[in-house]
């Protein structure tokens, strides 16, 4: 887990979705990843249809980013992740869903790669 404090008042220069994984550039070139490592019996992904437009970050100057999960209905255990990033150019959420037998982690990881 990274400290999001860390970003603040950085400017994202690119974001890409790279398979099931979202990687971040910084206007300083580090580099972030939001992904999960597939284990048994459970689906972690990016929900593209409940998401932002990822592009719609690029230029953005990052003032806060907020972290947050919550259980919800489904059949199996179910957690709904939501990164919120507060930018100079407003409000911009990249959900994650994740379902599993309630063993599993159903929660993205978001860290510094480089």
């Amino acid at each position: 887990m990274i400290d999001y404090e860390e970003l603040k008042g950085k400017t994202i220069q690119s974001v890409e979705l790279i398979n099931n994984d979202i990687e971040i550039v910084l206007n300083d070139n580090s580099k972030y990843r939001m992904y999960h490592d597939v284990d048994c019996c459970e689906r972690v992904y990016f929900d593209e249809s409940k998401s932002c437009n990822l592009q719609e970050l690029i230029n953005s100057k990052i003032i806060s980013i907020k972290e947050e999960s919550a259980e919800y209905q489904s059949d199996e255990s179910a957690t709904i992740t939501t990164y919120t990033f507060e930018t100079d150019k407003g409000e911009h959420k990249i959900v994650w869903i994740g379902e599993s037998n309630g063993y599993y982690r159903e929660t993205p990881c978001f860290k510094k790669i480089n």
